[in-house]
């Protein structure tokens, strides 16, 4: 039996969860985790705007996390809306966020890097986020399983980087006081 690409394998993968994890938002539509988990995954499989819906939707649920609102900012730079991606992140901030060098290296926000905005906003964090590591990496509290999903998305972007791929890399983080220990 012929072996499938492993990067359709992964497409398949994703596919799979994405219509999975619909149904099971159907059933329940306040299940906080299952809707987080569905915007990751949306995001991971570069369906930015189906992501940046649900993301809308969670911030309604919990309009004060800032994880939330980090990958509201980022699903918004994903989609070049600037301006409401600085909105976002600015309110993530205000929330809680602290990880600057974490936001300096998320690819979801490298159409912001150069941005005014964006830097002011790195330069209110930069004292405390030497001492914190908040909001690191994919993973929030409420949604154990994007663990795994973190770790293949981290493991596979440097294939992805020289194949030249699009899809976002570092969204999501951890409610602040969380370690990034994944």
């Amino acid at each position: 039996m012929p072996r499938l690409p492993e990067e359709l394998t992964r497409k398949m993968g994703l596919d799979f969860q994405i219509r999975l994890l619909r149904r099971a938002l159907a059933r329940e539509p306040e299940d906080f985790a299952t809707a987080f988990r569905l915007s990751n995954l949306l995001s991971a499989a570069g369906r930015h705007q189906e992501a940046l819906a649900l993301d809308l939707r969670l911030v309604g649920m919990r309009p004060d996390d800032p994880v939330v609102h980090y990958n509201l900012a980022c699903s918004h730079a994903l989609l070049g809306r600037r301006k409401e991606a600085l909105a976002s992140l600015e309110r993530a901030v205000e929330l809680g966020w602290t990880d600057a060098s974490f936001m300096l290296s998320d690819e979801d926000l490298r159409p912001l890097r150069g941005d005014p905005g964006f830097l002011r906003i790195l330069h209110r964090l930069l004292p405390s986020s030497e001492s914190e590591t908040r909001g690191r990496g994919r993973q929030h509290p409420d949604a154990e399983d994007t663990k795994s999903a973190a770790r293949q998305d981290e493991e596979e972007k440097p294939q992805r980087d020289q194949r030249g791929e699009e899809g976002g890399s570092g969204r999501h983080g951890q409610r602040p006081g969380q370690t990034g220990a994944s």
